[in-house]
């Protein structure tokens, strides 16, 4: 939600910066002040729309940089989640080799102890 659009406590000399959840608000270059208040003249020759249009054009810049860098965190963070999930499952998969070689050899051991059990009884009466 852009907290910029619509109603905002920005001074009419100010440059309103949408953040995620609030905003904040600058006096314009020649002006001075907290933003929501904002006093003085502007000291540039230019027109103060141009001004503002270079402002509200940075904004946006700044905007579409923090959104990029967002889903670059999202991306990461998604990457991230799949590769622990991948090390899991290995991890599990591994286990269950560990326990079926150990299966296997308590069965061999016990193969062993039936066939010389059976050996001792038939020949060894």
């Amino acid at each position: 939600m852009n907290e910029c659009t619509g109603s905002n406590s920005c001074n009419a000399n100010a440059m309103c910066t949408n953040n995620v959840g609030s905003y904040t608000c600058d006096c314009n270059p020649g002006y001075s002040g907290d933003g929501f208040t904002c006093d003085g003249k502007s000291l540039f020759p230019f027109p103060s729309f141009l001004i503002f249009s270079l402002m509200k054009q940075e904004s946006e810049f700044l905007k579409t940089k923090n959104l990029i860098q967002t889903r670059m965190n999202v991306k990461q963070t998604m990457e991230d989640v799949m590769l622990k999930q991948h090390v899991r499952t290995l991890s599990e998969a591994l286990l269950v080799l560990v326990i079926l070689a150990i299966l296997e050899m308590v069965l061999l051991v016990m193969v062993g102890i039936l066939h010389n059990l059976l050996f001792t009884i038939f020949f060894f009466p």
